[in-house]
């Protein structure tokens, strides 16, 4: 049997899930396209994380006058990721979640109630 490949094949993209990918070493947070899309994040937008002490596996983030302001990279293909970085925030998330590599976590545009907010979260697992 011969399968002749050509353009007249129909075009099919792989499914990206949104995600946060958190950096360690260079202490980046980075929305991919696909969740700057998700959450409706543009730049300039602040966003801050936050934790419960006593809830181990679950961060929490949201925008905020006081969050981290978000910055535009543009990947290979031309795409916009949104990303922020803050060396304290994150030695914290790494500690909390106990991070050892850098991590991508699938976001959501779910939010959870958290200290008085709607807030967006990932979890360790």
């Amino acid at each position: 049997m011969i399968k002749e490949l050509n353009t007249f094949l129909p075009h099919t993209t792989e499914y990206k899930p949104p995600t946060l990918n958190l950096n360690i070493k260079m202490h980046r947070f980075s929305f991919s396209v696909e969740a700057v899309k998700e959450l409706g994040l543009k730049k300039g937008d602040k966003i801050a994380f936050a934790y419960d002490t006593e809830d181990v596996g679950i961060f929490y983030f949201y925008r905020s006058p006081v969050g981290f302001p978000l910055q535009v990279v543009k990947t290979r293909q031309g795409s916009i990721r949104l990303t922020a970085t803050n060396a304290a925030a994150s030695k914290e998330i790494k500690k909390h979640l106990g991070l050892l590599e850098n991590r991508s976590f699938k976001v959501k545009k779910d939010t959870a109630p958290f200290n008085g907010r709607e807030a967006w979260f990932i979890t360790k697992y």
